[in-house]
């Protein structure tokens, strides 16, 4: 019996919070946290956060990028409403495309001096650094950068390729180029943490400019056509002329 209420309790919670739920969402709704505790060591839910739990099935369901949305979502409502998911969890949340598979762990902002130590955990990543208020945004209950500024730091942090399908998606949702062009002036003179592929200031073997000039050359031209990349036709888009035909 115990159990079937406990199971009744748990998919209220999901119905109303979303696929996300936090042990304080239970206290508010009058639900004990050991429900919460009874229901993950019964394998029923899944922690992902020091607080913050899913639904096992539906995860060990999810696709690789998935499941990372879902780790995102979980990290940005253990961190606070201070700090906004950047770079490929901002992605998964905004449905903004990458190549590959996501990272390990998800990485947040918390606006402020990019000279400030990182903050770790088993759960994510936060750093420090540049993000004007009008670039932090809420997208259901995760707090995240604005898809403009996503698109940016992905170039920054993971590469040309990376940066220009984000930046395509981006200015098609709507986005003015001027936007991204803002913030690439801005960010290519701010500090730069480590990322897969290194600083956004070094150059791509692909182009030859780093992934932020790349990006801004991109933005800056009448066509879509990128400086330092060949394509048979103007019109082919940016992420088509970026990623081998398969």
């Amino acid at each position: 019996m115990r159990r079937l209420a406990d199971r009744r309790q748990i998919a209220a919670l999901f119905v109303h919070h979303g696929p996300v739920v936090l042990a304080r969402d239970a206290e508010a709704a009058g639900i004990s946290r050991s429900v919460l505790r009874r229901s993950a060591d019964r394998g029923e839910l899944t922690r992902l956060g020091k607080a913050a739990f899913v639904s096992t099935s539906i995860f060990e369901a999810a696709s690789l990028w998935e499941a990372f949305r879902l780790r995102s979502i979980a990290f940005s409502l253990s961190s606070g409403p201070d700090t906004f998911l950047t770079g490929p969890a901002a992605a998964a949340v905004l449905e903004i495309p990458m190549v590959g598979d996501p990272p390990d762990h998800p990485t947040a902002l918390r606006p402020g001096n990019a000279h400030i130590g990182h903050d770790r955990s088993p759960y994510g990543r936060v750093r420090h650094g540049y993000l004007p208020p009008s670039h932090q945004r809420r997208r259901g209950r995760a707090f995240t950068v604005s898809p403009a500024y996503c698109a940016v730091d992905i170039a920054r942090h993971y590469g040309t390729r990376d940066g220009i399908l984000a930046a395509d998606r981006v200015l098609a949702s709507g986005v003015h180029r001027e936007v991204l062009a803002n913030l690439i002036d801005n960010m290519s003179r701010y500090p730069t943490s480590h990322g897969i592929t290194g600083h956004g200031t070094e150059s791509s073997p692909l182009t030859g400019f780093s992934p932020l000039v790349c990006t801004a050359r991109c933005l800056r031209t009448s066509s879509t056509t990128c400086p330092g990349i060949q394509a048979s036709s103007p019109r082919v888009g940016w992420s088509r002329m970026l990623i081998p035909a398969p």
